[in-house]
């Protein structure tokens, strides 16, 4: 059976989008369930959007293994799963709880869990309704129009996702990146961070030091098809495998001129 992603993932985004904007404002939404799969707060909108995802895609009539924030590796439909399904339902959930609108929808398809083979992405920021979706070989759209990254040889807006960590080399190295922005934004969801780049708003994105690579994936490609580079932040390709728990540096470029400008070579 051929599944049209775009259709899916379009479908999958309305119905989490409904759900989370009716939800989000509300204290019963932002009830903390425990700790989810992939070692963050679950809260009841996460699981929520979470639910509606996992339903969707066990209506598709073939078989998957999901790879999902909240409740990890879930097996759907018989037999060796054709497409490794990586999700994050609700990036930024932090963000609904201060009543902040930035938060996200993220879907990437995977050949196999080689995160070098995602075939489909997709991001929906469910505050704005905006869509960027990307087909590997087929360009990077928002709402249906063609994206591409900026040709600035400068960096105008850098933006950056960080985790807790200490104070060592490694880290300093990645904030003297961040001081060589005229402007600089930390929005709290790293998926529509990653857009900002695809779409040309923005022409660095930083990971520091590293995170969930389930966070990044679908970001990544959407990046890639739009022209731009993605590094671990040392002018190698991310490569590895697609689980709960694996983790990765990204460093995320509008073009090469801007990657030399922060220090990086291919």
């Amino acid at each position: 059976m051929v599944v049209n992603w775009l259709e899916t993932c379009k479908k999958i985004g309305d119905k989490v989008q409904e759900r989370i904007l009716g939800e989000y404002l509300l204290e019963e939404g932002k009830e903390e369930l425990g700790i989810g799969a992939g070692g963050d707060k679950t809260l009841v909108i996460d699981k929520e959007a979470e639910g509606i995802i996992l339903q969707e895609l066990s209506q598709l009539g073939i078989s998957l293994l999901v790879i999902t924030e909240e409740a990890g590796e879930v097996k759907l439909g018989d037999g060796e799963p054709e497409k490794i399904i990586v999700v994050d339902p609700l990036d930024g959930s932090n963000n609904t709880t201060m009543g902040i609108g930035v938060f996200s929808v993220s879907i990437a398809v995977l050949a196999d869990r080689n995160i070098e083979n995602t075939e489909f992405a997709y991001i929906k920021n469910l505050y704005s309704g905006d869509e960027y979706y990307a087909t590997k070989g087929q360009g990077a759209f928002k709402n249906e129009e063609p994206i591409h990254t900026s040709t600035k040889n400068w960096i105008e807006y850098l933006t950056f996702s960080k985790t807790p960590c200490e104070w060592n080399e490694s880290t300093e190295k990645w904030i003297k990146r961040i001081l060589e922005a005229r402007h600089v934004r930390s929005i709290g969801s790293s998926a529509i961070q990653q857009c900002l780049v695809a779409e040309g708003k923005a022409e660095v994105f930083l990971q520091i030091p590293e995170g969930r690579t389930l966070d990044v994936i679908a970001g990544k490609l959407i990046i890639e098809e739009a022209g731009g580079i993605i590094t671990n932040g040392d002018g190698k390709p991310i490569k590895g495998k697609a689980s709960i728990h694996s983790t990765c540096k990204l460093a995320a470029f509008a073009n090469t001129q801007v990657m030399q400008k922060l220090g990086e070579t291919q």
